[in-house]
C-alpha cells in the first residue's frame, strides 16, 4: 500500500488531536471510544494513523467530534497557537491571526484602567484574549476599542 503524504491541515489537526489528547491524559483508545459515543466510527488504530501522518484528511464531521470530544472548539484543531501561519490549501498558507479571525475567533476588549471619574462611563481598554471556563478556550467579543 502506497503511502501518501496528507495534506498540510490535516498534519496540523493530527498534532493539535494528540496534544489535547495527552493534555486530558487520554490513550488513543480513549479517544477512539469517546468518538463513538459521538457515533464516528473510530479505532484506537484510526486514531494512530492520524498521529502519525498515515490518513490523508479528516472530515468535517470528524473535525466536530474530535472537538466535542476533546472539549476544545473546531479552530482549536485547526490553528497551533504557537504556529505563525496556518495552511488552509496546499496553495494558500495565512498568517494564523489572520486564519483565526477568518475561523471566526473574535478578540475580547477588557478594561486595563478603572473608570477615571464616578459616572465616567469612560475606561481605557486594549484587545486581549480570555478563557471560557466552560470550554478551556478563547471566547470572543469586542466591546469599547480604543
Amino acid at each position: 500500500m502506497e503511502h501518501r503524504t496528507p495534506e498540510p491541515i490535516a498534519a496540523v489537526i493530527a498534532s493539535r488531536v494528540k496534544a489535547h489528547r495527552k493534555r486530558l491524559g487520554w490513550s488513543g483508545d480513549r479517544l477512539a471510544e469517546e468518538m463513538r459515543r459521538l457515533d464516528v466510527r473510530w479505532t484506537r488504530g484510526t486514531v494512530t494513523k492520524l498521529e502519525t501522518d498515515r490518513r490523508d484528511a479528516v472530515t468535517v464531521q470528524e473535525l466536530f467530534a474530535l472537538a466535542l470530544a476533546l472539549d476544545v472548539r473546531p479552530v482549536d484543531l485547526l490553528v497551533d497557537p504557537a504556529a505563525d501561519e496556518v495552511p488552509l490549501t496546499p496553495a494558500v498558507t495565512w498568517p494564523a491571526n489572520r486564519a483565526r479571525a477568518w475561523l471566526g475567533e473574535r478578540v475580547v476588549a477588557v478594561s486595563v484602567f478603572p473608570q477615571v471619574a464616578a459616572g465616567s462611563g469612560a475606561a481605557l481598554s486594549r484587545p486581549t484574549r480570555c478563557r471560557s471556563a466552560q470550554w478551556g478556550h478563547s471566547t470572543s467579543s469586542t466591546t469599547n476599542p480604543l
